[in-house]
């Protein structure tokens, strides 16, 4: 994958794969014990830590029951990235019920131990699934430019949501645990991974268009030395050319940096959220109401 586009599942380091490793589930009781993240700050709660809590917190379960509903939308017949879903006209009132849900899971947040950047993330993460099944993933014709990266980013949402049907297929089956569902659940775990360090590139990048045409990588453990690289890359290039960007070197640094350490937060949260989002697609779920009646 030399041009930044999709092709095929990217590999983990160790970071995340130990956050990936899917406890065995078949009997919906008390997971196996998630390894500690190589690199992970004390504070960060493994899903054990957090499993009873969440379990018990009754907005967690309403989020956990509507992604569920998310996951059994339909595409149209073009597909994700090409049609709107057979729910789409109600996505709208669903998107307002998320966020009603998704406040309820932040006030919870600090006793459940999710801290803010997770919740920011798996909000991200249900807005771009419904837009998906609202719109597809084609960028609208506009005026405006694009942000930077939308194109891997809608690339990313399309596979997100058939890697999403997959496990649910399993589900379907009664696969709950074994080496079948352990692999969808990395192949999912590594495009949500790559999806919100993306997001981080492009909400960084947007401050400053040194890097606004940049393709990045979609191995998530190659995001952020390629952030190092081509920000200092860029620094040796603005000072080389001196008086075109006078005055602006410090901002423009400022801004590279404040990139970086967007990316340093969200790979340092990211364990957590793939802790999270394990519970969301592998453990049992109240059951919602019916998509198709929504």
């Amino acid at each position: 994958m030399q041009d930044g586009r999709i092709s095929g599942r990217a590999p983990l380091a160790a970071l995340l794969a130990a956050a990936m490793a899917v406890p065995a589930v078949a009997d919906r009781g008390v997971p196996d014990p998630v390894p500690a993240p190589p690199g992970a700050r004390s504070g960060t709660q493994s899903l054990l830590g957090r499993t009873a809590l969440l379990w018990t917190s009754d907005s967690w379960q309403q989020l956990k029951a509507f992604w569920r509903r998310l996951d059994a939308l339909e595409p149209g017949p073009g597909g994700y990235g090409a049609a709107r879903s057979a729910a789409s006209d109600s996505l709208p009132l669903w998107r307002i019920e998320a966020h009603a849900i998704l406040e309820d899971v932040r006030t919870e947040a600090p006793a459940l131990g999710i801290d803010s950047l997770e919740l920011d993330m798996l909000l991200g993460l249900v807005e771009r699934r419904m837009e998906l099944l609202t719109w597809g993933s084609g960028i609208p014709m506009t005026r405006m430019m694009p942000p930077p990266v939308q194109d891997q980013l809608d690339d990313l949402a399309v596979r997100l949501e058939e890697r999403i049907d997959a496990l649910r297929a399993l589900r379907d089956r009664g696969v709950l645990d074994g080496e079948e569902i352990r692999l969808a659940f990395d192949s999912l775990a590594a495009d949500a991974a790559s999806w919100v360090l993306l997001t981080a590139v492009r909400n960084g990048t947007g401050t400053t268009g040194v890097l606004y045409f940049q393709a990045w990588p979609l191995e998530a453990d190659r995001i952020l030395s390629t952030a190092d690289s081509l920000t200092g890359e860029a620094l040796r290039r603005i000072r080389q050319e001196g008086e075109a960007w006078e005055g602006q070197l410090e901002e423009t640094a400022a801004d590279l940096e404040a990139l970086r350490e967007g990316l340093r937060s969200t790979l340092d949260r990211l364990p957590a959220l793939l802790d999270l989002l394990r519970d969301l697609e592998l453990f049992g779920a109240p059951e919602g109401p019916d998509p198709a009646g929504a």
